[in-house]
């Protein structure tokens, strides 16, 4: 997982290498302002959203990307073209481990767990039927504290990994890796 961008002071630096992927170049090169104004705004986008060192990581997909959206575009009506989104996906490929891929689905899961607990609602249930949640609430609860020491863990063998291979990764582009 080579590092590509960079975030410094809650901007994109791009890395001069990453013009080297053709779905990235595409972006870059259909912008034909001096400013490449569009380019950093969908580069960033792409970033925020999907980049292990986002500001934004932690937060729900779907927030994540009302807010990246209003941050970088200031509008959350801004929907990705097609070319944006053949970047998003190579983006996502080259950050993609094992590791990665675990901690995002585990992530995405505990989103949809926090969800279903938001909408438990004990009112208009009759006495038996609110203890019976009650209790079945109580006790997952009980299990939540361990699935929060896995994801800590996770998390953490995720940052190891991830520092490890940048590390390795801030190398010059091989002769193959570079598009025609």
């Amino acid at each position: 997982m080579a590092k590509l961008f960079d975030i410094v002071k809650s901007e994109v630096v791009i890395s001069p290498h990453v013009l080297a992927i053709p779905a990235i170049k595409k972006l870059w090169d259909r912008d034909k302002t001096k400013s490449k104004d569009r380019a950093y705004k969908e580069i960033s986008y792409i970033v925020f959203m999907y980049d292990f060192h986002s500001p934004y990581k932690d937060v729900s997909v779907s927030e994540r990307d009302k807010r990246v959206k209003k941050d970088v575009f200031k509008t959350d009506d801004w929907v990705p073209d097609n070319y944006v989104k053949e970047a998003i996906e190579i983006y996502r490929f080259l950050q993609e481990t094992p590791l990665t891929r675990l901690l995002e689905v585990n992530l995405n899961n505990i989103d949809k767990l926090t969800e279903y607990l938001e909408g438990i609602d004990f009112k208009g249930k009759d006495l038996e039927d609110a203890n019976k949640t009650a209790e079945g609430l109580m006790k997952g609860m009980e299990k939540i504290g361990n699935i929060i020491k896995s994801l800590s863990i996770l998390r953490k063998q995720v940052q190891t990994e991830v520092a490890e291979n940048t590390a390795r990764g801030n190398t010059e582009i091989g002769y193959f890796e570079i598009p025609d």
